[in-house]
């Protein structure tokens, strides 16, 4: 498809080439580098890469891991995971999604009431009507506690 617009917009073959070839190397220049990445992660980078590797195929499901490969991409991202490493190893991870349940302050409910979805006629959301609602009442509910 590309190729059959730059024909219609009456570009050659060597012009289509370099555009192909300048779309690629800006692509390839936004990833990190293997090489400086290892550097940062010391003497042991490849030991602490087959670790977080490791972890991370035994705990994650398949989509989770290639979301956490590409975190991992880096010797920041290696670090957070073994930092989740750490933080896990005593204990079991979860096996169903959690849920964390947050109670907004008054400044997120004023937020969410000058929401379209709860005012605006033709654009009122019962459902976030009733989540606003329940989470005021949960907020003030816990103040007079």
């Amino acid at each position: 498809m590309v190729e059959r617009n730059s024909k219609e917009k009456g570009l050659s073959q060597e012009e289509f080439d370099t555009g192909v070839n300048a779309f690629v190397q800006n692509a390839v220049a936004t990833l990190p580098d293997v090489n400086v990445e290892m550097e940062k992660l010391g003497s042991n980078a490849k030991e602490r890469l087959e670790a977080a590797e490791l972890w991370s195929k035994k705990y994650l499901s398949p989509e989770s891991y290639d979301a956490f490969s590409k975190l991992a991409a880096t010797a920041e991202g290696v670090t957070a995971v073994e930092e989740i490493m750490r933080l896990t190893k005593d204990t079991s991870m979860p096996t169903t999604p959690t849920q964390v349940s947050v109670t907004p302050d008054l400044t997120d409910l004023k937020s969410m009431m000058a929401d379209p979805k709860y005012w605006k006629d033709g654009e009122k959301d019962p459902a976030y009507i009733k989540r606003v609602t329940d989470l005021y009442e949960k907020a003030f509910d816990k103040q007079k506690q």
